[in-house]
């Protein structure tokens, strides 16, 4: 891992509920990036979508993407992520759930039922390479 955070810094930081953004590349090597909810646990990052997203079309087509999740105060002091690799395609009924759970509070919530609801799949990654930063003043 290069870059400002240790692992349990990292570990930490990926617990938060901060939005993620996913970039793949579409049939014509145009950047596709979406901003998405997101679960890291056993060293992979998990984001649950729709069967028929965009996302999940052009991971079929090609499968390294890159993903970062970041947050600023005041422009300067700054943190975050940036992860690349191969992405996976998985049919996993269980992190939807811990996802939604993550962001939601419970499965309660009104929205985790239509959320649920959706045709999904999960997009796994173990990333090959990790760099991140830690810029905020200590």
């Amino acid at each position: 891992m290069e870059g400002g955070m240790n692992e349990k810094e990292l570990k930490e930081f990926l617990s938060q509920r901060l939005l993620a953004r996913i970039a793949t590349v579409d049939e014509n090597c145009r950047p596709h990036v979406a901003p998405v909810w997101f679960l890291f646990e056993d060293g992979k990052i998990f984001i649950t979508t729709g069967k028929n997203s965009v996302k999940v079309r052009n991971i079929m087509a090609n499968p390294e993407i890159a993903i970062t999740v970041d947050e600023t105060e005041d422009g300067l002091d700054n943190r975050g992520v940036i992860m690349k690799g191969k992405a996976e395609l998985v049919d996993d009924e269980d992190i939807p759930r811990k996802i939604f759970i993550k962001y939601l509070g419970s499965l309660d919530h009104p929205s985790a039922e239509r959320l649920l609801e959706m045709e999904r799949i999960t997009i796994s990654l173990r990333p090959e390479k990790i760099i991140s930063w830690d810029f905020r003043e200590r």
